[in-house]
């Protein structure tokens, strides 16, 4: 059966959640909005630990193994998510009107877990208005909204580079868990790409969350020479649907 999760109960020391990318975004969302009823946020799991599942902002997210295909789906129905995000292994126990693909990397954790420290040279507020700029983000509130409040419970990292005072390049992660990290955005503006800027913020900000599995959300076959130079690798591939 699934059931809401008991926050307080709940044992994030758990594999799957250090090797699978999307569980690590669901631990994350529990670690930094679990409690916080009034953010919208939900959590899920099957009585056998065999499933995951969040839901915030009608985004919802599926980790584990689906043993009963009906109950997910009807489950689904009764919540009615407006974007559902899940690995390819999963898909096919799911069907949807749209769907993106994408892909999944990893770069396997490297040295020991450190106290992430943010840059105070560095607002939130400057973050936002970059990733704008860059079509990286919608909506610059919501950004600020949600980066601010994981920043909080320290679950959020970021790294930048500035040129005579304004960000030229930015590489950034709230979906931070103890076993894993997913880099959420990199981005160069267009005058400063090719010169090495967007490695250098993505490498610095690796080094922060270091003694984590890393992950990257990307497009199929995009900056693939980039990110294994990062030491990034191949894993897995995800699904996006729209309008379930």
């Amino acid at each position: 059966m699934i059931e809401y999760l008991d926050i307080n109960a709940f044992n994030p020391q758990i594999a799957l959640f250090g090797n699978d990318a999307v569980a690590c975004e669901i631990l994350s969302e529990i670690s930094t909005w679990g409690k916080e009823s009034h953010k919208y946020s939900a959590f899920f799991w099957h009585q056998d630990n065999s499933l995951f599942l969040s839901m915030r902002n009608n985004h919802l997210r599926i980790a584990g193994e689906i043993k009963d295909r009906e109950e997910l789906l009807s489950f689904i129905k009764f919540i009615s998510p407006r974007y559902i995000l899940l690995s390819e292994n999963l898909f096919n126990e799911i069907v949807g009107d749209a769907f993106e693909k994408g892909e999944i990397l990893i770069c396997p954790k490297e040295g020991e877990v450190k106290t992430v420290t943010n840059d105070p040279e560095v607002s939130l507020f400057e973050l936002a208005d970059f990733f704008k700029k860059e079509n990286m983000i919608e909506n610059e509130e919501s950004f600020i909204s949600d980066a601010a409040f994981a920043l909080s419970k320290n679950l959020c990292a970021f790294e930048a580079i500035k040129m005579d005072g304004k960000i030229i390049s930015a590489a950034f992660s709230n979906k931070i868990t103890p076993l894993s990290a997913v880099i959420n955005i990199v981005a160069t503006a267009k005058d400063y790409r090719g010169k090495g800027f967007g490695f250098k913020v993505t490498q610095s900000l690796k080094n922060k969350l270091s003694g984590r599995n890393l992950f990257v959300f990307k497009e199929k076959d995009k900056n693939n020479g980039f990110y294994n130079k990062l030491s990034f690798k191949y894993s897995d591939n995800f699904i996006t649907i729209k309008e379930y």
